[in-house]
């Protein structure tokens, strides 16, 4: 499969079930990254999601 093609096809069911979670803890990460800086939001937020 061509990546462009894999990146830009449909979220599946199960994907889209979590896409929430998922959305909302890039928000924080995002928000951390401007508070706190890049050290802070990878030390706080890389790894396992449920975590």
């Amino acid at each position: 499969m061509d990546p462009k093609d894999y990146v830009l096809q449909n979220f599946s069911k199960d994907e889209l079930k979590i896409l929430p979670e998922v959305l909302s803890r890039a928000a924080d990460a995002a928000l951390e990254f401007v508070m706190n800086g890049l050290n802070a939001a990878m030390n706080k937020f890389n790894g396992d999601i449920r975590e």
